[in-house]
């Protein structure tokens, strides 16, 4: 992920749209380019927060999560989940089938109020904002709060 404050983003691609040979692959580019005195810095993140610009990058990600889910933590104690879990909301977009439907089925066995949302159950579509806030509305239209 990148971020810039609003000003320096602004002005970078401002200075970029009178370059009639503009180029760029991304936003951190653009402003190394045209603001050259602004500093970048890397900032370490998580391994696990994987980067979603296209529809395929979903279903990537998806699969790398699967990969990845032997090396979650587990707590031995059941009454550890049930404590995270009973009286909680969660929303799991990707709830259909697979890792998405056996979160939902595990979240509900330890008293989660679970909404289980996929393209071929609920007809959502998370590349779809707008399917996207319908549901997260609903769940907390109907339950008050939306906690995981």
């Amino acid at each position: 992920p990148q971020a810039f404050k609003l000003s320096t983003i602004r002005k970078a691609y401002g200075i970029a749209a009178g370059d009639p040979n503009f180029q760029a692959t991304d936003d951190c580019s653009v402003v190394l380019k045209y603001l050259p005195d602004v500093p970048i810095y890397v900032v370490a993140g998580d391994e696990y927060n994987m980067k979603v610009t296209q529809p395929v990058d979903v279903v990537i990600t998806d699969k790398l999560f699967q990969l990845a889910s032997t090396a979650a933590p587990r707590q031995a104690d059941e009454a550890a989940y049930r404590e995270l879990l009973s009286g909680k909301t969660l929303v799991v977009f990707g709830g259909s089938y697979g890792i998405g439907a056996d979160i939902a089925t595990l979240a509900e066995s330890y008293g989660a109020s679970v909404y289980a949302l996929g393209r071929s159950t609920t007809g959502t579509h998370v590349e779809n904002p707008v399917h996207v806030e319908e549901a997260l509305s609903k769940a907390y239209g109907e339950t008050g709060r939306i906690d995981y």
